[in-house]
């Protein structure tokens, strides 16, 4: 598990071992593939560095706030299952989401795969979660007769927001540089 993460993570790189002034040898690393980069002019970068985050955040807010709503469907152990799902989806859907923002420009194919593939993959998953639990919602209340829509709009609108961040970073076009280094 170790060695495929290592591998996985110094992809492309070549080891240089040099003498040091103390005689020692000294071990560095050097990244020799692709760079990848997202085309974007610098004010269109800032934006989707302000918008992901938004939007994340949003929709993380209206799904807590609909299942602290005191209704019927929130007690329902289908809906409790979903929510946990979706919590936790929405948990590891930040990591990449700052790896994505925070990024240098130009990245390793590494940092291209755990940052822009990741947080594509990762927000489907959390908007599909959310969307289930605003479906398992909405037929646990009109199954119990229940009047309080609330939580499953807010978890539908908290699905809207995770899908458009996952579809907003899906169609940055990202174009492979070579490396100076190379």
């Amino acid at each position: 598990m170790a060695g495929g993460f290592f591998r996985r993570y110094f992809q492309d790189f070549t080891e240089d071992r040099r003498p040091g002034e103390d005689g020692k040898m000294h071990t560095s690393r050097v990244y020799r593939g692709f760079l990848y980069a997202p085309r974007l002019a610098p004010r269109q970068h800032a934006a989707r560095g302000v918008l992901l985050p938004l939007l994340t955040l949003g929709g993380g807010v209206l799904f807590i706030l609909g299942a602290m709503q005191r209704a019927v469907c929130n007690t329902l152990w289908y809906t409790a299952l979903t929510t946990g799902a979706s919590l936790i989806a929405l948990l590891l859907a930040v990591i990449p989401l700052f790896q994505c923002v925070l990024a240098p420009r130009e990245q390793t194919i590494y940092q291209y795969r755990a940052g822009h593939k990741a947080l594509v993959l990762l927000s489907r998953v959390c908007a599909g979660c959310m969307a289930l639990t605003a479906l398992l919602a909405l037929l646990g209340t009109l199954l119990a007769g229940d009047r309080a829509l609330s939580p499953a709009l807010l978890f539908a609108l908290s699905a809207l927001c995770e899908a458009a961040t996952g579809e907003i970073e899906r169609r940055i076009p990202y174009e492979r540089k070579t490396n100076p280094n190379a």
